[in-house]
């Protein structure tokens, strides 16, 4: 199965068959947030997904995206641009869980309204609703696996950068030139089916 992998700019690039595994970065980078940090709203979210789990494979887990339009947006959102894209191929065994990235971000607002507090029941439900692959409307497909080989670099850290600066503008993936020249480059490579 080939997926995408979306990578920090500031990791040395990975060369064809590299096996990429999880590094556990994720877990430090959280309990690097301190309480009274905007961001801390990560912690308590990852940490009552685990609880409703009772296991923690998003700390321990590799993440990959089903799209290319996802993996970019997700170098956009994470890594402002400072990243590259791969395609990569992995064995479905390795597949741990595929969650709709979406239900993380009604998580998150659920959270902001305050209702891990007021309706702890609730808010348990959502995180319940990403651990049965629950969808939204439109998903955005994450992959955790156990690991990945690397087939191709897809997007250099500057085609990432220009994204970015083309989603800010409009907001549209499908708007992004990068976008659509790495979509015509993988189709016509036959790499995946349309």
């Amino acid at each position: 199965m080939i997926l995408f992998r979306a990578e920090s700019g500031d990791i040395k690039e990975y060369v064809f068959q590299s096996r990429i595994t999880p590094t556990g970065t994720y877990r430090e980078y959280l309990e690097s947030i301190p309480e009274d940090n905007p961001l801390y709203c990560k912690v308590t979210i990852e940490n009552n997904l685990e609880k409703v789990r009772g296991l923690n494979i998003r700390s321990i887990g590799l993440f990959l995206f089903g799209e290319l339009k996802d993996a970019l947006i997700f170098s956009s959102k994470i890594y402002h641009g400072n990243a590259r894209i791969y395609t990569v191929a992995i064995e479905e065994q390795s597949i741990m869980h595929i969650g709709d990235m979406n239900v993380l971000d009604a998580i998150t607002t659920a959270l902001q309204l305050g209702l891990h507090k007021n309706d702890r029941d609730s808010f348990d439900g959502f995180c319940s609703h990403y651990w049965k692959k629950g969808k939204t409307f439109s998903p955005c497909y994450e992959y955790i696996v156990k690991q990945a080989v690397v087939q191709e670099l897809i997007c250099t850290t500057e085609e990432c950068a220009e994204f970015d600066r083309e989603y800010m503008e409009s907001t549209f993936v499908e708007h992004s030139n990068i976008y659509r020249q790495k979509l015509l480059q993988i189709y016509r490579q036959n790499k995946f089916k349309f």
